[in-house]
């Protein structure tokens, strides 16, 4: 009975390390599918997700459109102001040109007229000195004319 005994216990140790092994390996594939569900999980939140990412995609591919629309009308905005700003500036400088013309002619004309202005007083200066000369000339002819004019009516 001791080998009896002993194979039933060696059996019985067989057994053991086979359970204890089996137990590891199903501790073991427990985990790695607890593992491979949570990855499922997760490809299934990743894959639930993927309309409202592509919504989303969407949406913000729309919003970049009319972003560079937007630009597009900006920049087209900014030519048209900058072609205006270059016609304005061509203006502004021929208007200074004929600004300086215009004070140019001015000037002389300010001085024609400080000429003229001279020569008005200068001729009246003349005129008045003339009047005194003939003032001065019929006071004198009156006193030639006096004692003779005196003779010729007596």
């Amino acid at each position: 009975m001791d080998e009896r005994a002993l194979e039933i216990k060696q059996v019985r140790q067989d057994c053991a390390e086979q359970v204890a092994l089996s137990q590891g390996r199903a501790q073991s594939e427990r985990e790695t599918a607890e593992a491979v569900r949570q990855d499922l999980v997760r490809a299934q939140i990743r894959v639930e997700g993927v309309p409202r990412l592509e919504a989303e995609n969407a949406t913000l591919q729309d919003r970049l459109r009319e972003i560079e629309n937007a630009v597009a009308a900006a920049r087209q905005a900014e030519a048209v102001a900058t072609a205006k700003q270059e016609a304005e500036s061509v203006r502004a400088t021929e208007c200074l040109g004929r600004e300086k013309l215009a004070l140019a002619h001015i000037q002389r004309l300010e001085a024609g007229l400080d000429e003229s202005r001279l020569r008005e007083r200068a001729m009246i200066d003349r005129s008045q000195q003339l009047e005194r000369d003939l003032v001065a000339a019929q006071s004198n002819l009156a006193l030639l004319k006096g004692p003779a004019a005196l003779v010729s009516h007596g």
